[in-house]
């Protein structure tokens, strides 16, 4: 500007070419409690204006830096366009309050206000962790959802940890302060159990559980009592049902699908057709006995009735089944035919009815032995003992590791007839039926799952035929004497 000495620096305003060196401040900045200063920035004294200085790197980018309006640090403006970004410093943050990025431990609850989302994207995980080592009955590391920001009353989903190092979740409610029913679900073999107040036994009402079910529940005045643990396994064929502990209990009466009905009595009543109806149902009751129209072993399985030597005596190994082919009732053991029970002879049953011929010779061709018993077991019997060893050993694999399955034993195979130095008369059952008729055993030679019988009425009838034969002689040669 003409007439200005460029020596010196317009108040106006004006640009320096060398470096303002203010003058010195004294003390420290805690200290200055008012105008202190060497260098000055005063906004014009507007309640919306804003003490600032501006940065400018020509040609690249500028920004403005200063108190804003609301009395805050800041940078932005200019190339940073109509932002402004506050400055965190100690006085309003401390990093201990904040977690950083790359992860960190919260000390306190996290709350998401509704309808806001916790969104956690895909291929990242959220991580909560126990404060303090977690046990069988206090879930850790858990999410709360508390109702009306009140964290004692809600829902929370946390870890658990099994007595049987087991790990698994807990979904569960919380009431005045007091964790209340849960769902456990243990992440190894995938067992629900229903607790109430997470120690106590809990009880399912409703819906469909496929796999094992555990469940301890106590009434009162209530339907159903479980003194011990209940445990049902299914298999995929869904035959098997295994219990541990005590069995079953009913205080009261239990309804399965309208099907089972119990009493305090001691009885309970099997009812397929609905609880109203006693058609088709059966009675278990307290001294024992069990009551139902029929006992049938299912097709396909091996089974019957146990045999047992004696009332007090144990179990034996082997099943007792009888059949009626409508003339005869036929006797087994396991897989094997050992012979007929009954030898009716009522005449309302037979036709075509002759006095048998001689039977001299065919009873001179009779061959009487003495014998003892041989080790002997038929070779469908071998068979089905194999098979049903193969489907109790991979029915064992299956369950595995269950908790509460209760492995089956692997019966052994023994001999169906054992040896034995006894002396013993009779008849070999194929040259009864060689000699005399097919009747006269029962089964045929070498059968594969049978044992022959001889019919001692078919040798009654042709011995005595002979003696009638005898007698006759006898009345003539004593005719003729």
């Amino acid at each position: 500007m003409a007439g200005l000495d460029t020596r010196y620096v317009n108040s106006t305003g004006d640009s320096m070419t060398g470096t303002l060196v203010s003058g010195k401040t004294i003390g420290a900045i805690a200290a200055a409690a008012n105008y202190a200063m060497s260098v000055g920035i005063e906004s014009a004294g507007a309640a919306g204006d804003a003490a600032y200085m501006t940065f400018h790197r020509v040609g690249a980018y500028a920004a403005h830096f200063g108190i804003d309006t609301d009395n805050k640090w800041k940078v932005g403006g200019f190339s940073a366009g109509s932002n402004s970004y506050e400055i965190w410093h100690a006085g309003n943050f401390t990093p201990g309050n904040y977690l950083p990025l790359t992860g960190g431990r919260l000390t306190g609850p996290l709350q998401v206000s509704a309808p806001s989302p916790v969104v956690v994207p895909p291929n990242s995980q959220l991580w909560i962790t126990a404060n303090g080592a977690m046990s069988a009955t206090v879930p850790a590391g858990r999410i709360s959802i508390g109702l009306d920001g009140n964290p004692d009353y809600g829902a929370y989903l946390g870890a658990m940890y099994d007595p049987a190092s087991v790990h698994g979740v807990v979904i569960g409610g919380r009431f005045g302060g007091v964790d209340k029913h849960a769902i456990k679900i243990l992440a190894q073999t995938g067992a629900v159990s229903v607790l109430n107040d997470l120690t106590a036994p809990g009880k399912i009402t409703g819906g469909t559980v496929r796999g094992q079910l555990e469940a301890v529940y106590s009434t009162v005045g209530g339907t159903v009592y479980f003194g011990s643990d209940l445990a049902r396994y299914i298999t995929n064929d869904g035959t098997r049902f295994v219990a541990a502990g005590t069995d079953f209990h009913t205080g009261s009466n239990l309804a399965v699908n309208g099907g089972i009905i119990g009493g305090n009595g001691g009885a309970l009543y099997l009812r397929p057709v609905g609880i109203g109806s006693g058609t088709g149902d059966c009675l278990a009751q307290s001294n024992g006995y069990f009551t139902a129209q029929m006992l049938a072993t299912k097709s396909g399985v091996v089974g019957g009735l146990l045999c047992k030597e004696g009332t007090a005596s144990g179990n034996g190994v082997n099943y007792s089944n009888f059949y009626w082919d409508g003339s005869q009732h036929h006797a087994y053991v396991d897989q094997t035919h050992l012979g007929t029970l009954s030898f009716v002879s009522d005449y309302r049953i037979k036709k075509d009815v002759i006095d048998l011929p001689s039977t001299w010779d065919a009873v001179k061709a009779l061959r009487p032995i003495k014998y003892t018993q041989a080790q002997f077991t038929p070779p469908g019997q071998i068979k089905a003992y194999a098979k049903e060893s193969l489907r109790v050993q991979q029915l064992n694999e299956e369950n595995k590791g269950i908790e509460g399955y209760a492995q089956q034993e692997v019966k052994e195979i023994k001999p169906l007839f054992a040896a034995d130095d006894i002396e013993r008369w009779g008849f070999i059952a194929h040259e009864l039926q060689e000699t005399l008729t097919m009747s006269a055993s029962t089964g045929a030679k070498d059968a594969p799952s049978a044992v022959q019988s001889p019919n001692p009425w078919t040798v009654i009838a042709a011995l005595t035929k002979v003696v009638q034969e005898l007698q006759a002689r006898v009345e003539t040669l004593e005719g003729v004497a």
